[in-house]
């Protein structure tokens, strides 16, 4: 892909046009953090765009490479390896583990869904769609086939894709909304993100779509998660906020200062846990609202998506740094076993 694609990427896949003043605004006030250990694994293919992790059936951790087009796998002893994607330029951007014991992934410029197996082996289906972007998010749904949205040009939808490759395509109300992230709900529902329709969206097994305004202008929702409080807790990268929707579908939000929030997940603390793109900084925010951060120490690393670990630290990515990283928090281990030594 060319250079001047890869250092424009986080303005032109995600966000609305803006004004950098309104982008990099000032931080703000963080509580100070004394006991975490961070380390941070540079990648073997350099510029190989890191973007989206999940824990694989394998208790490693894996990886879609943006501009790398490749899946990486990582071990929790920090062993890497990296996968290429047949055919170029597919763009692989979410990564989820599937429920046939191998990994399944989205091809944003490819318009396909990708599989890997553990092994390495990976196979392409074609989704529906034309146009400079397809399939965004992924999931596995209630009925344990893979759910994923699209941007494409023929207007946005949510796929379904059984495992033996049959698509199904249900549009979305808001035609240029641009859908995210994707997620399960405790509702039995799937809850998707509206990058440029300023919506969360629903969508039940049957195909009935309902969206609800995210009260914050141009929030620019990107990520979202299921919380251990039922709900579901989004970014707003341009909005500067952490949201939290009900399953009613009422609103709260959380001021992220100067962050630029991007990926979240549920910790194992009871806990949110994001990436705040900007200040280069995670973040942990608990179902009350308080907000610790910690910081990368690789200066404009840009951490993008992470994950809780299967040794129950936080995995992460920093999409220009071009590493892995993992922060490990000692009260973590007080709701989850602490790692073993040489753990794969």
């Amino acid at each position: 892909m060319a250079q001047g694609l890869l250092r424009g990427r986080i303005i032109s896949r995600w966000l609305l046009p803006v004004g950098l003043a309104v982008l990099l605004s000032g931080p703000g006030p963080a509580a100070a953090v004394e006991h975490h250990q961070i380390t941070e694994y540079p990648l073997p293919t350099r510029g190989s765009d890191p973007l989206y992790i999940t824990v694989g059936p394998d208790r490693a951790l894996w990886f879609t490479m943006y501009d790398g087009n490749m899946i990486g796998r990582i071990t929790t002893s920090g062993v890497i390896t990296e996968f290429k994607i047949p055919g170029p330029d597919s763009g692989p951007n979410t990564i989820v583990a599937g429920p046939d014991g191998a990994l399944w992934f989205t091809q944003q410029l490819g318009h396909r869904i990708g599989r890997i197996a553990l092994d390495g082996r990976i196979t392409e289906f074609p989704v529906p769609g034309s146009g400079r972007f397809g399939p965004f998010g992924l999931v596995v749904g209630p009925d344990q086939a893979l759910w994923f949205t699209s941007q494409r040009s023929e207007g946005a939808a949510v796929g379904r894709l059984a495992l033996d490759g049959k698509v199904t395509m249900y549009p979305v109300p808001t035609a240029d909304g641009r859908p995210g992230g994707i997620i399960v709900g405790s509702d039995g529902a799937l809850w998707f993100t509206q990058l440029a329709g300023n919506k969360i969206g629903r969508i039940t097994p049957d195909g009935r779509v309902t969206e609800f305004p995210i009260p914050t202008s141009l929030a620019n929702a990107i990520r979202l998660t299921q919380g251990p409080d039922g709900a579901v807790w989004f970014t707003q990268f341009r909005g500067n906020k952490i949201g939290r929707i009900a399953p009613d579908g009422r609103i709260t939000e959380y001021r992220i200062p100067g962050g630029g929030p991007i990926g979240i997940t549920q910790g194992p603390d009871g806990a949110l846990w994001f990436t705040i793109w900007i200040r280069n900084k995670i973040g942990r925010i608990t179902t009350e609202g308080e907000v610790t951060e910690y910081s990368s120490p690789t200066r404009e690393g840009h951490p993008v998506n992470l994950v809780t670990g299967p040794d129950g630290a936080i995995w992460y990515l920093l999409r220009d740094g071009n590493k892995v990283g993992r922060l490990w928090v000692p009260e973590l281990g007080r709701t989850i076993r602490a790692p073993e030594p040489g753990t794969r």
